[in-house]
């Protein structure tokens, strides 16, 4: 999961300094200069209250997190994180850090919200789901080295395991925002038609893209009446969902550690340096997993590394 400071920069004042046959002192604009405001999110840890949890699941949640004003508005571009932090005591090993993916759409004025799985003996999760409302939690901006720029690419395919959803949905929303025409594709798995996380979001993005973007859902369980597909995401159904190899299209996979060794070749090993119980997640995570040769599924499909991201 090199990074770079999230930033805004400083007014430059109303006018820009200019030579006339004016006196000096006439030139002098009477506007004063607005005042710089600090960024809500760059690469400083700060606190952020925790305003309400939504239980989805027996292990599932959303954590919302105030910020600072109730007018401030949440930017985050695509392809970023926010980094979560706590140390209970003063060793390496009293610290603990984690990278997540807010679900809030940019613009959203007040808050943030952040969809949890509870993992065993995750020490973050364990300290997510201990808090109460009102408690603070550390976080930080984490920008990637990926430009993102959905006008690059005719389509973007999207492959993506339970929570794996977050960075993919921040993905559609950039795309839908920023490019007219680049079609995008979703293949999300979950365990059951009831589990299938932030459906109401996707099928709205869905009905509001004009056409360019669909979600195609698959489920291990069915419950009841159920008319997508059925089982793991597997060769079959990425070639009927997702763009063909070639030079117009891109890949972006997000799972769990068994998922994206199976999609991707990705060694567990890699993937669970970041979503394991170790207290401090490597500085540059997500290269980890991108610094390895594609391999499983989307390679026996075709595709190579330059083709797909790997989160």
């Amino acid at each position: 999961m090199a990074l770079r400071t999230v930033a805004a920069g400083a007014a430059l004042g109303a006018f820009a300094a200019f030579r006339t046959s004016e006196p000096a002192q006439c030139r002098k604009s009477t506007v004063p200069a607005p005042k710089p405001t600090d960024p809500i999110f760059d690469f400083t840890y700060k606190p952020f209250k925790l305003g309400k949890v939504i239980n989805l699941t027996s292990d599932t949640a959303i954590f919302r997190f105030l910020l600072p004003n109730a007018d401030d508005v949440f930017d985050l571009q695509p392809i970023s994180t926010l980094q979560a932090f706590y140390q209970e005591g003063m060793g390496g090993f009293d610290q603990c850090q984690r990278c997540y993916t807010p679900i809030t759409a940019n613009g959203e004025k007040g808050y943030f919200d952040l969809i949890v799985k509870k993992q065993k003996q995750g020490r973050m999760t364990e300290h997510l789901f201990s808090m109460k409302v009102g408690d603070s939690l550390q976080f930080r901006a984490f920008h990637y080295k990926f430009d993102f720029d959905p006008e690059k690419w005719k389509a973007i395919g999207l492959i993506g395991g339970g929570s794996g959803i977050t960075p993919l949905l921040q993905i559609i929303r950039g795309s839908l925002a920023r490019s007219p025409t680049t079609k995008l594709d979703l293949l999300f798995g979950n365990r059951s038609e009831d589990n299938i996380l932030l459906k109401g979001s996707l099928d709205e993005l869905a009905e509001q893209s004009n056409g360019l973007f669909t979600p195609h859902y698959t489920v291990d369980h069915v419950n009841r009446e159920w008319k997508g597909m059925t089982g793991i995401i597997d060769a079959a159904k990425i070639k009927k969902t997702m763009p063909p190899p070639g030079p117009n299209m891109r890949l972006f996979v997000c799972g769990p550690d068994k998922f994206m060794s199976n999609i991707c070749g990705t060694p567990v090993f890699v993937a669970a340096q970041w979503s394991r119980s170790n207290p401090l997640q490597p500085f540059a995570a997500i290269g980890h997993s991108n610094a390895q040769d594609l391999g499983g599924v989307l390679k026996d499909l075709g595709y190579n590394s330059d083709m797909v991201y790997r989160f």
